[in-house]
């Protein structure tokens, strides 16, 4: 059944890999402790076959057996399955007299065993891939060994931050340790740390002054790893050399102190008691005694629980993804509640056994205020009331807005068409329009996220965005306001290794307070508009011979300024782009405005090419400025498909640029047109 569930698992959701890092990493540890019994080994194995036979055939272009053996955790489910094998083979079956003929009794079998076949998994693996299914040399398999090891290290440093799609994900952003206890509270948290290390200390509780220093060694290490990364601005922000070797540092030491103790009381184990005579009896006493301390810090490796050394394992795995990922979260909390449910009762079974006073009564006191206080951080009752608060805040992204694109979908469309869009949307247009699409929240096909940033959202003409649109049968496009803000994800994913798409689509503010009047060279009447933002240039632009390069210079302003003619209508001056390099401020012709659904093109000498997209701005009372904000377009963006189609509204019938895509729904008349509303802190628009 647990095969089962996992395959089930594994056919939803890439976070199976937990499972397999936490059950295999289990069964590695038990079996470096010589800790692994018939039994265990066949429910681990009964457990791995189902678990990657069934997925093998039932979604076998995700798990091929290829897969299988190259993923880093499944792996490591293969490796422990191998090695807890080969342990039982010779240690309890004793295959070919084996143990006995290599006197294999006098070494820690488990650990050889793991170290032979860690060793042999790096060397052949590459090898394999390289001469038999690359068809390689030498010189590529040198290559290829080098980029594994490389990958291999880069995993235990950025594990969800390795590639373009993670980082430009805001959920895949790194966790400090105010982010704990923001997302868990002060109180809970710190707890939480205080039941970890009680529930490390139980393991080892019969070890007289040894559980003392491991207790210790565990409690620096847990404090060594959330520390590490602090805060983003501190020397503790998890990529300094400082922060890497504490958090390495500690980690290695830990493991090395451990691994050391356990080596010396598996040595120390094969050691015989003195017969105590008289005359040498204090001496013999203290060496007995001592052995027998030795001795049983060895039984205790050897007799760690597999429900006690899975929960440590899950808790150090996921804390190490939840590190890189503030979206895993949420997968860290069972775990959590887990130790501190664990704390918990063990106060209060203090609570129950002990008879001094004052240890009851502190006891049962942190029971209460955990659980019952609602002026605790992190307490039940506290997270009971901001649940209820969240619920009643809650509504659902699937508003009216959509219902009403999905509705048209449903009954204006052919029910064999597939639409294309940024994958956000996948599973909306799949439920509730009733139609295919090219991708979606699963990523099932990781490179046509790269193809839709590239060719489409970001595409530069028409003929690159429909030969990609034909090739994947594509009838239909969708794009929404969100894709403002997202911008800077597919321009990143869509980009070479270069970059050369990359950009982003800053909001610009105007205060009505500080509009200008003046009159212009022919005396008319002038209105100046003072736009402020940022903007740091994404390539290099030059004027009048000085360079502003890119990601060195920004754009901190533009001006507007209208003028009323002797008909009695506003024309547009020349703007002004506001550029900052090194300090300097520049004016430079913006030659490109977007106002009431017009693209204004200027011709202002050596000109930034970009263009201010003008828009109305809702304050918090509900009133309207048609010229409170405005969208800063680089001249890379603007020439953008997304920005030509969506945001200056074009499609084939109004320019030949595009013909082949003809817009068949709109909701800007529906209320929906595009503006910034202070009371959300965000800009809406239409679909």
């Amino acid at each position: 059944l647990s095969g089962l569930a996992t395959a089930i698992l594994g056919g939803i959701w890439g976070g199976v890999n937990f499972i397999f890092l936490i059950i295999g990493g289990t069964m590695i540890i038990k079996l470096i402790t010589n800790n692994v019994g018939k039994r265990e080994f066949y429910s681990y194995a009964l457990w791995w076959f189902t678990t990657f036979v069934l997925l093998n055939r039932f979604y076998h272009s995700y798990y091929s057996f290829s897969d299988i053996f190259v993923s880093f955790t499944s792996q490591i489910t293969f490796i422990a399955l191998i090695s807890c094998l080969i342990y039982l083979l010779i240690n309890d079956f004793n295959v070919f007299n084996i143990k006995n003929k290599l006197k294999l009794d006098k070494y820690p079998l488990g650990i050889i065993i793991v170290a032979l076949l860690v060793i042999f998994g790096v060397v052949f693996f590459p090898f394999y891939f390289s001469f038999f299914i690359y068809k390689g040399g030498l010189s590529f398999f040198i290559s290829f060994f080098y980029n594994e090891v490389v990958q291999m290290l880069s995993f235990f440093i950025k594990p969800f931050s390795q590639d373009k799609w993670a980082t430009s994900v805001i959920e895949s952003q790194p966790v400090y340790l105010i982010d704990w206890t923001d997302s868990f509270g002060t109180i809970f948290f710190l707890f939480l740390l205080i039941a970890a290390i009680v529930f490390f200390y139980q393991i080892f509780k019969d070890l007289r002054k040894r559980k003392f220093i491991f207790t210790f060694l565990y409690s620096l290490l847990l404090f060594a790893f959330f520390l590490s990364r602090l805060s983003k601005n501190s020397i503790l922000n998890g990529q300094s050399r400082f922060s890497m070797l504490l958090f390495f540092g500690s980690i290695f030491v830990f493991l090395v102190l451990f691994t050391g103790y356990f080596l010396y009381g598996f040595y120390r184990d094969k050691k015989a008691f003195k017969e105590v005579k008289e005359a040498s009896s204090k001496e013999d006493g203290e060496y007995n005694k001592k052995l027998e301390e030795d001795k049983q810090l060895y039984k205790t490796f050897t007799e760690i629980p597999f429900d006690s050394l899975f929960l440590l394992i899950w808790f150090f795995a996921v804390a190490f993804a939840t590190r890189d990922a503030i979206r895993l979260t949420f997968i860290f909390a069972p775990v959590a509640i887990i130790f501190v449910s664990f704390l918990l009762i063990r106060l209060f079974d203090i609570y129950l056994k002990s008879e001094d006073k004052l240890v009851r009564f502190f006891s049962s006191l942190t029971v209460i205020l955990l659980v019952f206080a609602p002026f605790v951080e992190g307490s039940l009752v506290d997270n009971v009331q901001d649940g209820i608060k969240e619920a009643k805040r809650a509504t659902s992204m699937f508003n009216n807005q959509w219902q009403l694109a999905m509705k048209f979908v449903r009954e204006n469309t052919p029910k064999e068409s597939v639409f294309a869009h940024w994958w956000d949307y996948g599973y909306w247009v799949q439920t509730f329009g009733e139609r295919a699409t090219l991708s979606d929240g699963g990523n099932a096909r990781g490179a046509i996220n790269h193809f839709i940033g590239r060719h489409l959202l970001t595409g530069r003409n028409r003929t690159e965005a429909l030969e990609l649109l034909k090739t994947h049968n594509a009838t239909h496009l969708l794009i929404v306001s969100d894709e403002i803000g997202k911008y800077t994800a597919f321009s990143s994913i869509g980009a070479d290794e270069n970059y050369d798409r990359y950009s982003y689509i800053p909001t610009f503010f105007s205060n009505s307070e500080e509009i200008q009047e003046g009159r212009d060279e022919n005396g008319e009447e002038t209105l100046s508009y003072l736009y402020r933002g940022n903007f740091v240039l994404d390539e290099d632009f030059s004027y009048k011979g000085k360079l502003f390069p890119d990601g060195a210079s920004l754009v901190g302003g533009a001006i507007i300024k209208l003028k009323n003619n002797k008909e009695g209508t506003a024309n547009f001056a020349q703007p002004t782009a506001i550029m900052f390099n090194n300090g300097e401020r520049t004016d430079v012709p913006l030659n490109c405005v977007f106002i009431n659904e017009q693209e204004i093109l200027l011709n202002g000498e050596n000109g930034y090419e970009g263009c201010l997209r003008i828009f109305p701005l809702v304050n918090d009372k509900g009133e309207v400025n048609p010229l409170g904000a405005a969208l800063f377009l680089s001249p890379n963006t603007r020439q953008t498909l997304f920005a030509q189609l969506y945001l200056f509204d074009k499609d084939g019938k109004t320019d030949k640029d595009w013909e082949g895509f003809e817009k068949i729904y709109d909701d800007t008349q529906q209320g929906y047109s595009l503006a910034y509303y202070v009371r959300y802190g965000r800009l809406l628009g239409p679909i």
